[in-house]
C-alpha cells in the first residue's frame, strides 16, 4: 500500500523555531523560488514530498534489521532474503538521519525508540539482542559487521575504517540534536538518543585520524588492536575523507582547545575558493591535489555533514558549477544522443556494457562502479547525485534537478520498485529502462539527503541547525 501524506508542514518547524528562532523562517523567505515555466510548485512540492516518504520507508523497512537496528550495506531489488548481507556502519548512519526525518513527518512509528536500539547496539549495551561488536581502543568501527550479531565480516577483519566511522557519526550527530530538540521543545528534557550519541561520537580519537597537517594527509584505515598506521595509504584534499577533520574539529571546540584538526582544516578547507581545482571545458571545478576528478558523493557529504562547508557560497557556488559540469559531460558523451534527464556522477550498482560505445547496449555484467568526469565508460547516471544537487537550486531556477527527475519518474526511465516502495536509481543514458539489482544504502544517501534538503518541512536549514 502506497503510504498516505499531506503536505503540511510537520511538526519539525515549529520545534526548529523555537531553536533558531527567526533563522528558520528567514531561511526560508530567502529562499522563495520563482515561477516555473511548466511545473507548477504544488506539483513539485508533491513530487518532492512523495519520493521522500518513500526513500524514508525503504530505510526503515528493508535496510534495517528491527531486531538490533543496523542498517544493511544493500538491498537485493526485489528480493526478499537478506540474510547474508553484511551491515555497513556507514549505511546505519544513513539509517540515523531517516529516522529524525521520518518522526518529523509522522511516517515512522517509534523512530527515537529505534535511534535508542540502533546506538544500545553499537555501544553494547543491548544484552537480550545478542549483538556484540568489535571498536578499537581509540573507538573505530570496522566497515561490515554481521547485521544480526555484530561480528565483523571477513572484508573488514582487523581493519577499522575512519571514514565509515565518520558516516556513521555524522549521522548519529544529526539524529541525536533532533529528538534532544524535540524532546526539550515538549519539556521532556534531553533525549537518550542523545546521551548514548554522545558516548558514540565523543569515544573516537578523531585526531589519530590526522597523519600530516601541512599535507592535509589523513588514514583511512588502522590495523588490529595496535591500530597499526599503514604506510603511504593516505586521503588528501579533496576527498570524502574531508568529514574527519570537521568532526575533528568540533570535538576540539567542546574540548576548548585548538588542535591539529583546527590547523588542518584551516589550511586546506576553510577557503572553498582554495580547494583544488582543474578547468573542464572551461569550468572550473573542485578536484583532488594530482588534478584528478572525483566522484561528486565526495562533495555531497561535505555539504551535508560538515556546517564548515554548507555555510560557505563558495562552497556552494563551486558545487552548483559541479551540477553543470557534470550535466555538460553526459551531454558531450553522448553527442547528444543521451536523455537530457539522466545525469550525476556517482557510485554504485551499474551496468557494464560490452562495448565503450555509446550506441553498444549489449550488457557483458553488473556490478559496483565509480563514476566522475573522466571515468564513466558505461555512461552510468545517478539520480541520487541529481537529488543531491537540488537544495542548491531554486524552484524554476535554471539547472534545477527537480525537474528532471520528475520527468525520470514520470517516463519510467531509472526507476525501479521494492516490493512496495518506489524510487529513482542508476541507470545508463545509453538507455534508461535497464535495470541494476542492488541498492547500495550509502551511495543512494544523497537522494534521501538532497529531497529533505528541498522539502518544505525540512530544507537546508534544517542540516545547518543538527548536523556537525
Amino acid at each position: 500500500m502506497k503510504p498516505q501524506f499531506t503536505l503540511k508542514r510537520s511538526s519539525i518547524v515549529s520545534i526548529a523555531l523555537k531553536w533558531i528562532g527567526g533563522l528558520w523562517a528567514l531561511s526560508l523567505v530567502l529562499s522563495l523560488p520563482v515561477h516555473a515555466q511548466s511545473i507548477s510548485r504544488d506539483d513539485q512540492d508533491a513530487f518532492i514530498r512523495e519520493r521522500l516518504i518513500e526513500s524514508i520507508l525503504l530505510m526503515d523497512r528493508h535496510f534495517r534489521i528491527q531486531e538490533t537496528g543496523q542498517y544493511l550495506d544493500y538491498v537485493r531489488i526485489g528480493k526478499d532474503d537478506h540474510s547474508h548481507v553484511p551491515s555497513s556502519i556507514a549505511a546505519t548512519g544513513v539509517g540515523m538521519v531517516s529516522l529524525a526525518l521520518g518522526d518529523a513527518l509522522g511516517v515512522i512509528d517509534n523512530a527515537e525508540a529505534k535511534a535508542i536500539k540502533t546506538l544500545r547496539n553499537l555501544l553494547n549495551r543491548d544484552r537480550e539482542s545478542g549483538f556484540t561488536v568489535d571498536r578499537s581502543p581509540s573507538g573505530w568501527y570496522p566497515h561490515f559487521i554481521d547485521a544480526r550479531t555484530g561480528k565483523t565480516r571477513k572484508a573488514s577483519e582487523g581493519k577499522y575504517s575512519t571514514i565509515d566511522t565518520a558516516l556513521l557519526a555524522a549521522g548519529t550527530a544529526i539524529a541525536a540534536r533532533y529528538f534532544s530538540a524535540k524532546s526539550f521543545s515538549s519539556g521532556k528534557g534531553e533525549s537518550r538518543v542523545f546521551t548514548l550519541a554522545g558516548r558514540l561520537v565523543g569515544g573516537v580519537r578523531w585526531s589519530k585520524s590526522i597523519h600530516n597537517v601541512e599535507r592535509g594527509l589523513i588514514h583511512l584505515i588502522f590495523k588490529g588492536r595496535e591500530e597499526t598506521k599503514l604506510r603511504n595509504v593516505f586521503a588528501n584534499p579533496f576527498d570524502e575523507y574531508a568529514i574527519l577533520p570537521c568532526i575533528a574539529m568540533r570535538g576540539e571546540q567542546m574540548a576548548g582547545r585548538i588542535g591539529p584538526a583546527h590547523k588542518l582544516f584551516r589550511r586546506h578547507y576553510s577557503d572553498a575558493k582554495n580547494l583544488p581545482m582543474r578547468d573542464i571545458n572551461g569550468v572550473s571545478v573542485i578536484s583532488k591535489p594530482s588534478g584528478n576528478f572525483i566522484a561528486h558523493f565526495t562533495h555531497l557529504f561535505a555539504f551535508y555533514y560538515c556546517n564548515s562547508f554548507a555555510n560557505q557560497r563558495a562552497y556552494r557556488d563551486e558545487l552548483r558549477q559541479l551540477a553543470s559540469a557534470d550535466r555538460a559531460h553526459f551531454v558531450a558523451a553522448g553527442n547528444g544522443t543521451f536523455p537530457p534527464t539522466v545525469w550525476g556522477l556517482g557510485a554504485g550498482s551499474e551496468i557494464r556494457f560490452e562495448s565503450e560505445e555509446v550506441q553498444s547496449t549489449r550488457i557483458k555484467s553488473i556490478g559496483y562502479g565509480v563514476n566522475h568526469l573522466e571515468k564513466n565508460p558505461h555512461h552510468t547516471g545517478s539520480p541520487s547525485i541529481m537529488a543531491g544537487f537540488a537544495p542548491l537550486f531554486r524552484y524554476g531556477q535554471k539547472g534545477d534537478p527537480i525537474p528532471d527527475l520528475m520527468a525520470l519518474w514520470r517516463n519510467n526511465m531509472c526507476r525501479y520498485d521494492h516490493k512496495d516502495i518506489g524510487f529513482l536509481w542508476r541507470c545508463s543514458a545509453r538507455n534508461a529502462n535497464l535495470k541494476v539489482q542492488k541498492v547500495e544504502a550509502v551511495d543512494f544517501s544523497t537522494y534521501l539527503l538532497g529531497l529533505a534538503g528541498r522539502d518544505n518541512a525540512f530544507g537546508l536549514a534544517f542540516f545547518r541547525h543538527f548536523n556537525l
